[in-house]
């Protein structure tokens, strides 16, 4: 398998980008406490924090960075093509 084969979408890898990225991302913020000017903080995203929301005494403030976005969206994918291709050399040799 080349580079090129390895980086190829197909469906496995797909359905492992979608629940694993998310799932992770979504679950693993970090919220600091609550400041003295009731304004809490969280903060989205694994293993780059790409999502800022604010809750103060005005609402809520939503702040992304969309280049921790690209970069995360880059990880969970090679890390799905990397799991699909360690479960294909592993059944190939049973």
């Amino acid at each position: 398998m080349n580079f090129k084969q390895f980086l190829k979408p197909d469906w496995r890898k797909v359905v492992i980008f979608f629940v694993v990225s998310f799932l992770l991302t979504l679950f693993l913020g970090v919220k600091s406490p609550v400041t003295p000017l009731d304004i809490s903080i969280t903060k989205i995203g694994f293993p780059a924090l790409f999502l800022t929301i604010k809750e103060g005494l005005l609402g809520k403030t939503y702040k992304w960075n969309f280049v921790n976005l690209i970069i995360n969206i880059a990880i969970w994918y090679l890390l799905s093509c990397l799991i699909i291709w360690i479960y294909d050399k592993v059944r190939k040799r049973s």
